[in-house]
């Protein structure tokens, strides 16, 4: 059953992360911010089966960033840069209702803070 709470043993699925019509009608959040969050998952999930590998989901910004000499956030960082740099350019030639990088960018967000988080 869905009840809106995610733990580390608990299935990742949107169902799990997703709080319940009830909390997000009672003043916890903006609703299309949870929807926009609860597309993440699945979308990393489905990117890091081409951009990573059996072992670590996140190798190729680890590799990348290695390439580089940079730290292993360094790589989705730029990315979000570029997609930025893309966003504004469309906002500001007036296609805003154009943009689709902000899925984008919010899950290369949690990927450099999650690449982050292993060197602490």
């Amino acid at each position: 059953m869905c009840n809106g709470t995610c733990s580390a043993s608990s299935p990742q699925d949107s169902c799990c992360c997703m709080p319940s019509r009830e909390s997000q009608a009672g003043g916890k959040g903006d609703g299309g911010w949870w929807e926009a969050w609860a597309e993440l998952y699945p979308m990393h999930v489905d990117k890091s089966g081409t951009y990573g590998n059996q072992a670590d989901a996140l190798a190729n910004y680890v590799n990348t960033s290695e390439q580089l000499g940079q730290p292993d956030e360094y790589t989705p960082m730029a990315r979000i840069i570029e997609k930025l740099e893309r966003a504004r350019n469309m906002v500001l030639a007036g296609r805003a209702d154009e943009v689709k990088e902000w899925p984008d960018i919010a899950a290369l967000a949690i990927g450099a803070e999650a690449l982050r988080r292993r060197r602490l």
